[in-house]
């Protein structure tokens, strides 16, 4: 069975700190890659939301299809097989759901201390370690500021 790695990021693209690091590990592992890209939910719902915010909401989706596009294409220049999923929600649920639905060897969660969209009081530390027991695998947080180490 191949090594499957999930990036979560606040902001995923090809430039991002945490699809970068996921990219070069699952080079390094021979994993296989999923990129998560939550695009905040409205506070209404569907039914009720206005014309105006159902197309702002499309287009948020369409712009994170492009990113995650460009990011599988990062992917398949150093052959690693990127998976790309997108929901929208609050960005924890979404975590959390996508590792319920699918095993992980390693989830890597980008744009730590950024995370602003979060379903209960924005405590990273408490989110991490439920999810890390949760999910049965290591966490990795980055803050999407700092640089890579270089690659060896």
């Amino acid at each position: 069975m191949r090594k499957r790695i999930l990036v979560a990021d606040v902001d995923p693209g090809p430039d991002s700190r945490a699809c970068r690091y996921g990219l070069q590990l699952a080079r390094r592992m021979d994993a296989d890659l999923t990129v998560l890209g939550v695009v905040p939910e409205s506070h209404q719902t569907v039914h009720w939301m206005a014309l105006r915010e159902r197309l702002e909401r499309e287009e948020r989706v369409n712009r994170m299809d492009r990113v995650l596009r460009a990011v599988a294409e990062e992917g398949r220049k150093v052959e690693v097989r990127v998976t790309r999923k997108i929901r929208v929600g609050v960005f924890d649920q979404e975590v959390k759901a996508v590792t319920r639905r699918s095993p992980f060897h390693l989830v890597i969660l980008g744009g730590a201390g950024e995370i602003q969209e979060m379903s209960g009081p924005a405590d990273l530390d408490r989110f991490v370690s439920r999810l890390g027991e949760d999910a049965g695998c290591p966490i990795v947080t980055l803050s999407s500021k700092a640089a890579l180490p270089a690659e060896g």
